[in-house]
């Protein structure tokens, strides 16, 4: 009998070593980016970090149980965040435009008064949560522009006047960063207190609709897309590099090494550039069977370091699932209508027409929600909360915040 044991034992490992490799040797593998001046919470900023990723700390839903409809009379174009004991804040347009704080049970906690003008006007601002108990958000296209500071009890501490249509960014000690609506587009940079730090033009003008401004794992460098080109600034607003893509990007997300990832308008290509801006790899659209790419959805980036985009072949709306080196995973058919987001197990999320998806790493479509009381389609950013829920906005003005768990 002791003469076996050695080779049970030498059988065993074999066994053992020919299984799969530990999630943790997994080299692409992503982490979560500490970021101080940002809310401790689920889901405090637009996309929900600023690397861009749409990916979560929280598992999403497992069920894709429906659980609360929100609705106040009013349009929205926002996306939702989510700050800490999952109070979920977002902005309404109209004729009065609206930061509100609602609990996980829709009960509003405060709404705060942004902008008031005659007739309907859009706010697209997502809020985003500082670690300094500060909301930032825009009131965009009034008659009353401005960048508000608002304290998380409702109360204003500050504001800004200028015509502002995207989200706030923060860098790592709390400076804001955003793009001006009016022409010529500029990229503005504040300080914490509301005071002009600096003020950057390009030659060929910001693109500047609804996408963030994004930084670099360090923090050090800030990218925005210009209308033919891609820019990476530094924090003091100096130009550091351009790349050159022929047409707006609206959507970049960054890994952990630094490296961009978007969808390239101007040669239809998925591209990957160095924090360089060196090409690390190109997936051509015609290449992988697709007609179009979809660049008003932003991609995800999953924590096994897989990326996920939408486009379209000749039969229809799909996902595309990339991993980091650009090699393409697998295509499925889906009808996406708001931006890509993923939780801490891989599972991608979004809404599609009047359904809300969840798949799998493996491109398992696990379960479709439907919401028969949206009105036109789901749209813009879902948010992951913390205790495996998802909300999304709806822009039919008798329902706005739908959550799912």
């Amino acid at each position: 009998m002791r003469s076996c044991i050695p080779v049970i034992l030498i059988l065993l490992l074999f066994l053992v070593g020919c299984g799969e490799p530990p999630e943790e040797d997994n080299p692409y593998r992503q982490e979560q980016i500490p970021w101080p001046s940002l809310a401790d919470s689920p889901w405090p900023i637009f996309r929900h970090d600023p690397q861009g990723t749409g990916r979560s700390n929280y598992a999403g839903p497992q069920a894709g149980e429906l659980f609360l409809e929100f609705n106040d009379s009013f349009w929205l174009v926002s996306s939702p965040v989510v700050g800490p004991n999952e109070i979920v804040y977002f902005t309404s347009s109209g004729d009065t435009s609206y930061l509100y704080a609602i609990n996980s049970r829709g009960e509003i906690q405060w709404k705060s008064i942004l902008s008031i003008q005659t007739g309907y006007f859009e706010n697209w601002s997502t809020p985003t949560l500082g670690s300094n108990g500060v909301i930032y958000v825009t009131s965009s296209k009034s008659r009353d522009e401005k960048v508000h500071a608002i304290r998380t009890d409702g109360t204003e501490l500050w504001t800004y006047p200028v015509d502002v249509n995207t989200s706030i960014a923060l860098d790592r000690e709390g400076n804001l960063y955003f793009i001006t609506h009016e022409d010529p587009k500029k990229l503005i940079s504040l300080t914490p207190e509301g005071n002009l730090r600096w003020q950057l033009y390009v030659p060929d003008n910001f693109l500047g609709t609804s996408q963030p401004t994004v930084f670099s794992p360090d923090g050090s460098t800030l990218y925005v897309s210009g209308l033919d080109s891609l820019y990476a600034v530094t924090t003091a607003g100096e130009i550091e590099w351009g790349y050159w893509t022929g047409r707006g990007n609206e959507y970049i997300c960054i890994d952990n090494d630094g490296n961009l990832y978007f969808y390239n308008q101007g040669d239809s290509s998925i591209t990957a550039l160095t924090n360089n801006g060196d090409v690390r790899w190109r997936m051509h659209i015609k290449d992988i069977g697709l007609v179009r790419l979809y660049g008003a959805v932003a991609p995800t980036l999953d924590l096994a370091g897989n990326l996920y985009f939408t486009g379209y072949t000749s039969n229809g709306s799909v996902l595309i699932a990339v991993d980091i080196e650009g090699n393409l995973r697998w295509i499925i058919a889906a009808t996406v209508s708001t931006h890509l987001v993923s939780d801490s197990d891989g599972y991608v999320y979004f809404g599609g027409g009047k359904d809300v998806f969840r798949v799998s790493p493996e491109g398992e479509i696990v379960w479709q929600t439907n919401v028969p009381s949206v009105g036109i389609h789901l749209d813009y950013c879902p948010a992951i909360g913390g205790s495996n829920t998802i909300y999304i906005g709806d822009e039919n003005p008798r329902l706005q915040i739908i959550g799912i768990e």
